[in-house]
């Protein structure tokens, strides 16, 4: 049985799919796609629903993971961006205490300058009263890219082994893990504003019952998400008139006018972040780099340097084999991914729920 009941899942030919690839083999041969599911059924049903801005819905989040987990061991996954650190910090002043917090590496080289965007010099003073585990990166965890057909353990197509959670020697299916996924993506169209997510933002984890998204697309305590969401749409409003359709995200597009970094920063602390002390780790994660950029090639020459570049490779070619194998698939370039399409969209003021499918003709009205 398992911990918990993440409903989470992508339809083909109306059957249901933990894993995004499954579900578009189900659709070989065809021009159809697959549709994601967040909890849909939940979502649509959340009218009526009373946000008070003077609760602290992190809080009381976790106060509910804790209590509704006490038998299960509880891991925090933690890259040291605001997500994650705003769940340790909550954690840390109301005395909660995970099993593990764990920090998944990305160089062959802990020393390597890159793995201070994950482990920042000074981090441990945060974790005193945490077990803290680093989990650096070796050539064992990355021969998972040697096995035939990994994508169906993983979807994700990042080389990063954080993406690729199942692969690294601490995972346990009868453990829950904590993510920070994610921070509210907004669209403001006629007048009103929808929070929406797209299944590319949890792509490590959509398959996998035992990890929680802990920013609200759950079912836990969605008042979070809906709380956040307003929070974001008041601070762009405070910045701009706002009159025509436009998407709003984190990640990938800096708001007219702002300098990528305060735009962030400001963006943080609107909705409540903290931040690391000195880290760099949210300007550089949210600007989408390429997939391929010369300054990302650090992990291919520590392999080429180790012998093991048979594994980078292997990847690329298993990248073109899923290109070719789905056409009907809108890819992103760079970075090399899957398009995303979204579940639904709510609107944070009504909380009227809006099927993903419906967005093109949504956008069509005036």
């Amino acid at each position: 049985m398992p911990i918990t009941d993440q409903d989470r899942h992508f339809i083909a030919n109306g059957k249901k799919f933990k894993n995004y690839w499954r579900a578009y083999d189900e659709l070989l041969g065809t021009q159809h796609n697959a549709s994601p599911y967040l909890e849909n059924d939940f979502f649509s049903n959340l009218k009526g629903l009373h946000i008070d801005p003077k609760i602290d819905y992190a809080k009381v989040t976790l106060e509910k993971i804790h209590e509704q987990f006490k038998d299960v061991k509880v891991n925090l996954l933690y890259s040291s961006g605001v997500d994650s650190h705003t769940i340790l910090m909550k954690a840390n002043q109301n005395k909660i205490k995970f099993n593990k917090v764990i920090t998944i590496g990305r160089s062959l080289d802990d020393r390597h300058p890159n793995e201070k965007t994950w482990k920042p010099d000074g981090i441990e003073k945060y974790m005193k009263t945490q077990n803290y585990m680093y989990q650096q990166n070796t050539i064992d965890i990355m021969s998972h890219f040697r096995k035939d057909e990994w994508w169906y353990d993983g979807p994700s197509l990042t080389f990063c082994m954080d993406d690729h959670l199942t692969a690294n020697p601490f995972w346990s299916n009868q453990e829950l893990y904590i993510t920070g996924h994610e921070k509210p993506y907004m669209l403001h169209h006629n007048g009103r504003w929808y929070v929406y997510i797209g299944h590319h933002a949890g792509f490590d984890s959509w398959h996998l019952e035992n990890v929680i998204w802990f920013w609200g697309y759950n079912k836990l305590v969605p008042e979070l998400l809906i709380s956040q969401s307003r929070s974001a749409r008041d601070y762009f409003t405070s910045k701009h008139e706002i009159n025509e359709t436009k998407f709003f995200g984190y990640k990938g597009g800096e708001y007219p006018g702002e300098a990528m970094s305060r735009y962030v920063n400001a963006f943080n602390d609107a909705t409540g972040k903290i931040k690391v002390q000195g880290s760099t780790h949210n300007e550089n994660q949210s600007i989408v780099n390429p997939a391929f950029k010369p300054s990302n090639f650090f992990m291919i020459e520590q392999l080429e340097r180790s012998g093991n570049i048979d594994i980078w490779y292997k990847f690329l070619n298993d990248l073109k084999f899923l290109y070719h194998r789905h056409p009907q698939i809108d890819w992103d370039y760079p970075p090399f991914q899957p398009r995303s399409r979204m579940p639904w969209l709510l609107d944070i003021d009504s909380l009227e729920y809006i099927p993903g499918e419906q967005l093109g003709d949504m956008l069509k009205t005036k």
